[in-house]
């Protein structure tokens, strides 16, 4: 059997799951499907969730540039923005990130949980 990542649990009511890229309130059981630069987005934030600080460098080459798409600091504040309404649509009362000194991202919340699922 081997050990694979399913998704994320934030704050213990929603759940980030990562195929299909899905955000469920488990609570009231909301739904919303993610778009794959989105999806791509929110899981390297939540990989990251113990880092100080989340580089903006950082996100900008691993979730766009990477991909083959370009990103600005302006594309990245609104993808950022774009996420913590679809969060909160879904159930997340609180802010999840906040910006850090107009470098990057630090997590709020530090209830985050790593899901697994045993395949064969």
């Amino acid at each position: 059997m081997e050990l694979n990542i399913y998704g994320y649990c934030i704050n213990d009511n929603l759940e980030f799951r990562l195929s299909p890229a899905l955000l469920v309130n488990v609570l009231n059981g909301n739904s919303i499907r993610l778009r794959k630069t989105m999806a791509r987005l929110l899981c390297f934030l939540l990989e990251n969730h113990e880092a100080t600080i989340i580089s903006d460098t950082a996100i900008m080459t691993e979730v766009f540039e990477c991909h083959g798409l370009r990103c600005s600091r302006q594309r990245l504040w609104k993808a950022m923005n774009t996420l913590q309404l679809t969060l909160h649509k879904c159930g997340l009362s609180t802010n999840l990130l906040s910006r850090v000194d107009k470098c990057g991202f630090a997590f709020n919340e530090k209830n985050i949980k790593t899901l697994f699922f045993y395949s064969a």
